[in-house]
């Protein structure tokens, strides 16, 4: 693949061509995309330690930065360490959704083995469970479908809140509230019940 022409802008008018990227400009965001994206993803690479991962969180970043360059100010830093941050930033959030999915993991291993393939609880210990998560099902189906969303993203899918954000289409914080308030529900209703 042949590289893009850099359309006459030098790195020094990067903030022009966050401009133009946020007037919705695709030929000016390839041209950035081809000057810069070897650059993040080495910051990418630093991070998450693994190409394929470190490929895939590039192309959110660049997302990323294609939705967000109407809030570049020139007055805080460059385009270029503006962009970079939001792919340190994304880069991280990848990291940690990972570890926290191979926590996950580990412990599941860890329970399997430590109760063995074929123990079989107790008939009581049975039934609470099964009394719980019947509880809790009743309790999600209270709340409304965009925080039962939200929860369901970040408990059982193991998304961190900016992944949910990126995939919703939804502001983080717009997120971050949902989350909050269907938890608080979800406490209240546990409350109510003990």
């Amino acid at each position: 693949m042949e590289p893009k022409e850099n359309l006459g802008f030098s790195k020094d008018q990067d903030a022009e061509v966050l401009h133009r990227i946020a007037l919705g400009d695709l030929q000016v965001f390839e041209s950035f995309y081809d000057r810069n994206a070897k650059f993040l993803l080495g910051i990418v690479l630093s991070i998450v330690r693994d190409e394929a991962a470190a490929e895939d969180v590039l192309q959110e970043a660049m997302l990323q930065i294609w939705d967000k360059a109407r809030l570049y100010d020139p007055r805080y830093g460059s385009a270029l360490a503006w962009a970079a941050a939001l792919t340190r930033n994304k880069a991280i959030d990848s990291l940690r959704s990972s570890l926290r999915r191979e926590k996950t993991k580990r412990e599941a291993t860890a329970e399997f083995e430590v109760r063995g393939p074929g123990a079989t609880p107790l008939a009581d210990r049975e039934m609470q469970l099964a009394e719980r998560a019947l509880t809790v099902r009743k309790m999600l189906d209270e709340l409304p479908p965009e925080q039962l969303a939200a929860i369901e993203m970040a408990f059982f899918r193991g998304l961190s809140q900016t992944e949910i954000a990126a995939a919703t289409g939804e502001p983080l914080g717009t997120i971050k509230a949902r989350i909050r308030r269907g938890m608080a529900r979800l406490r209240d209703f546990l409350e109510g019940r003990v």
